[in-house]
């Protein structure tokens, strides 16, 4: 197995580890219909409502249509993709609750991800996917090309995916702000 299927394995495991502790139980159509009444916890929110289609289309030069993924009362996936190229420039899932908890498996994920790379192929995660830590936004926030941006503010955390969008590494500040604006209002 070569070090970049190793890479995928570590983060999958990091990233199931994390929806199974985070969200196990909450039904995948939880999200239906937008914010429903709250039944003695937080209502469902969805990621779709924080950017619009135009917003996203702005920043990738093509127009884009959104795709909700799944979600229940802690989370919310939305996806925004290409109508002409069908690619995925951007994927978000805010947990809107529980955020704190999910960063702290990510992290473990991601150690395990580290400890593989090391001892299997004596090289560094770091030096291939090359995360790194974005001051002043949030409490925590880390951007990496090739894994998901990470952004961590009180108890919400921001998961994207920006593999394919244009200038990821230069829109993701401004992104995320705009995005934890919204999210915390």
């Amino acid at each position: 197995m070569n070090y970049t299927t190793r890479i995928l394995l570590a983060v999958t495991a990091g990233t199931f580890v994390s929806a199974c502790g985070g969200n196990s139980g909450e039904p995948a159509d939880a999200m239906a219909g937008g914010a429903g009444e709250a039944t003695g916890t937080m209502a469902p929110r969805d990621a779709c409502a924080v950017l619009t289609e135009s917003e996203v289309a702005a920043m990738t030069g093509e127009p884009v249509s959104e795709r909700r993924g799944e979600g229940g009362t802690t989370y919310s996936e939305c996806g925004w993709f290409g109508t002409q190229t069908e690619t995925p420039y951007l994927e978000l899932t805010v947990h809107w609750r529980g955020g704190r908890e999910t960063w702290e498996v990510q992290r473990m994920g991601y150690g395990i991800a580290r400890d593989m790379m090391r001892t299997a192929e004596g090289a560094e995660l770091d030096s291939i996917v090359r995360p790194g830590p974005v001051p002043a936004l949030g409490d925590s926030a880390i951007f990496a090309e090739l894994m998901p941006a990470i952004v961590l503010d009180d108890d919400v955390m921001l998961e994207m995916y920006l593999f394919h969008l244009p200038d990821a590494a230069l829109r993701f500040r401004p992104l995320a702000a705009t995005i934890l604006t919204r999210v915390k209002s």
